[in-house]
């Protein structure tokens, strides 16, 4: 449950920062009517494309999968048949993208620095997933994946970022057209003015919104890697108490950035 929350939560922030974005593009759209070229069928540029939202959703369900599956290494009893089979669902989801190549994970993830070790290390948590893992090995399953979690994790960390700086992009445009409108047209009609200037306050307000989503999503996978590594020691040491308290860490961290995504679709939609 801890790692799920926070999954979870990391999803919706891509899908909360993607509609804040297309509701830039929208009202971009809107405010170049009559502009040479101008159409209502212009296809707007989301911040990520389906097929993008579609390989973070696989990343993150297969570190949901994964977590879920350390949560059964804990139990005296064995697995239940529906979690095998969400685990090998979300490995097979996950192989999808390592079959695809370094070349297809780059488009999917632009940020991407490293996409060998990338690749390498989704193929390695694919195949666990679909493999399953040995009962009772709470310790050497930990240890054994810790460097792929770390990857991954980075990935989504990087990813982030990528993405908080291509917004940034987009958002300053139609800011700055807006500023030199004003600029260059001294004498507008004070109605016209008072339009144009509340039009750039709210850009700049959902910019600040999709920065600050982006930027809790970014503190929070890095975050994520850093409790797995905590946890990884602590099954190592077979401290039952220490395994409890980085649990409850990554319940705290999914518990946090679920109420940050909260507050700021409140403050989207007011």
């Amino acid at each position: 449950m801890a790692t799920a929350t926070l999954v979870d939560e990391s999803k919706n922030a891509y899908l909360a920062a993607n509609k804040l974005h297309l509701d830039e593009q929208t009202a971009t759209a809107i405010d170049s009517y009559g502009s040479p070229g101008w159409s209502p069928y212009t296809e707007l540029k989301p911040l990520l494309t389906p097929e993008q939202l579609a390989a973070r959703t696989k990343v993150l369900d297969a570190l949901k999968a994964y977590a879920d599956g350390l949560a059964g290494l804990t139990e005296t009893k064995d697995r239940d048949k529906k979690l095998q089979n969400a685990s090998s669902s979300a490995g097979s989801n996950l192989a999808s993208l390592s079959a695809a190549g370094g070349p297809a994970l780059q488009n999917l993830f632009p940020g991407t620095t490293e996409a060998s070790g990338a690749i390498t290390a989704i193929a390695g948590l694919a195949e666990l997933l679909i493999n399953g893992r040995e009962k009772k090995a709470l310790a050497k399953t930990t240890a054994d994946m810790d460097p792929t979690i770390q990857v991954l994790c980075t990935l989504i960390a990087s990813d982030a970022k990528t993405l908080q700086t291509a917004a940034d992009r987009d958002y300053k445009g139609p800011i700055q057209n807006l500023d030199e409108f004003l600029e260059h047209h001294p004498g507008a009609d004070p109605v016209a003015r008072r339009l144009v200037v509340g039009r750039m306050i709210s850009l700049a307000q959902q910019q600040r919104l999709n920065d600050e989503m982006l930027a809790k999503l970014q503190l929070a996978v890095s975050a994520l890697g850093q409790a797995h590594k905590a946890l990884a020691d602590a099954a190592a040491g077979k401290d039952p108490e220490t395994i409890k308290q980085k649990l409850r860490e990554l319940i705290s961290l999914g518990t946090e950035l679920g109420a940050y995504y909260t507050s700021l679709q409140a403050a989207a939609s007011s």
